[in-house]
């Protein structure tokens, strides 16, 4: 079967919002993966009239081009129209494209999805989700026909092998913690509860370490640990100051859910102590490549003991590194999405039903086929 032709509706105002995605569906058409590429950014649309635009522009231009394959790349926003009449009529079309959604935030129970992500996913051939559990059942109840864990990664783009390669002996910090404040005051929202933690680990964190605690982040005023805010591209920089590095999203409900933050701390060669969630520790193994934690106060053992111990915190430092550069970066998820994209459009609209391709973010010693059965679902 030749290359796809793929077009990919992008978060953002431009493909470069983007940018980790966008460059790794570059290079796989320069390395023949592809054959086209179509970036359509969607983060300009308003209006409904816009919206009614947008979608008719991108029938035409997947006419056009003849689309093989159309990805929604984290399609979860309040839309003012109904994407399903769009994408019923994408699908119609006599090359009838493959569609699929992505959904990259940690919906859950007590946090909803917007209704146009429910509604995409119903009439998509194919759901991407950053988390299971919560998120793909109700996926799954919408509609949805199959629904696959695609966690987040590293963007290859920002922090390639320049950024993180080289040594930073001079450490300014024992232990840093890069996270924004969270300030939800709904309780029947989990963010308040999640931000509370965050917060209750960073005062912690505070308390124990007092000025060899670097704090990072938005909202932390007040805090003598804050050191203000970085940008996004500096948070390797920022990791490799310190001895240690604390995750600062303080669990979830969602099932294998994490920000991209675990993968960039991992890339930065620092040694990682992070807040466990149901299956993260099938994509970074436990005390090998990360070490996690359930609660604060295993988090400062966790931090006393790698600080202790310097040989084992490279180790962790070092493993955690090279399990991000073989397994978590960008340019993995774009192309086990491509694979599966073609595995669903080399049966087209038969009967036949295609298997999902190999997982490869898990860790060599999951039980692939348990793995399997729950971070893939209807396929």
């Amino acid at each position: 079967m030749r290359p796809l032709r793929l077009m990919v509706l992008i978060q953002g105002v431009t493909p470069e919002d983007q940018i980790g995605y966008h460059r790794a569906f570059e290079r796989m058409v320069a390395m023949g993966s592809l054959e086209s590429y179509h970036p359509v950014p969607y983060g300009s649309n308003r209006s409904a009239e816009d919206w009614v635009y947008f979608f008719q522009r991108v029938l035409s231009e997947v006419r056009r081009n003849q689309i093989d394959a159309v990805l929604f790349q984290f399609f979860h926003l309040d839309l003012p129209v109904d994407p399903r009449p769009f994408i019923t009529e994408l699908k119609g079309l006599q090359r009838c494209p493959v569609v699929a959604v992505s959904c990259g935030d940690p919906f859950d129970r007590w946090c909803r999805p917007p209704s146009s992500l429910l509604r995409t996913s119903s009439v998509a051939d194919l759901t991407f989700s950053t988390s299971m559990g919560d998120l793909s059942s109700m996926l799954i109840r919408s509609g949805a026909k199959r629904v696959v864990l695609m966690p987040h990664g590293a963007c290859t783009t920002r922090f390639g092998s320049d950024t993180y390669a080289a040594k930073n002996d001079t450490k300014d910090f024992d232990v840093v913690m890069i996270a924004n404040r969270y300030t939800a005051c709904n309780p029947l929202r989990s963010r308040l509860w999640l931000g509370r933690r965050r917060t209750a680990s960073a005062v912690a964190l505070e308390r124990r370490f007092g000025h060899r605690f670097g704090l990072f982040g938005k909202g932390w005023v007040g805090h003598r640990s804050w050191q203000g805010e970085i940008p996004y591209a500096k948070q390797i920089d920022t990791f490799k100051r310190a001895y240690v590095s604390v995750g600062g999203f303080p669990g979830s409900l969602c099932d294998y859910y994490h920000s991209d933050r675990l993968m960039i701390a991992a890339l930065s060669g620092t040694p990682m102590v992070e807040w466990r969630t149901r299956g993260i520790d099938e994509l970074l193994l436990n005390q090998s490549e990360c070490l996690f934690v359930d609660r604060t106060s295993e988090m400062l053992e966790g931090v006393e003991m790698l600080l202790s111990n310097s040989e084992y915190a490279r180790t962790i430092g070092a493993q955690g590194q090279l399990a991000v550069v073989g397994r978590h970066l960008d340019e993995h998820r774009t192309a086990l999405m491509v694979e599966c994209l073609r595995a669903l459009r080399s049966v087209g609209r038969s009967s036949v039903n295609a298997t999902c391709p190999e997982l490869p973010y898990f860790h060599r010693h999951v039980d692939r086929q348990a793995s399997r059965r729950t971070a893939i679902l209807g396929w």
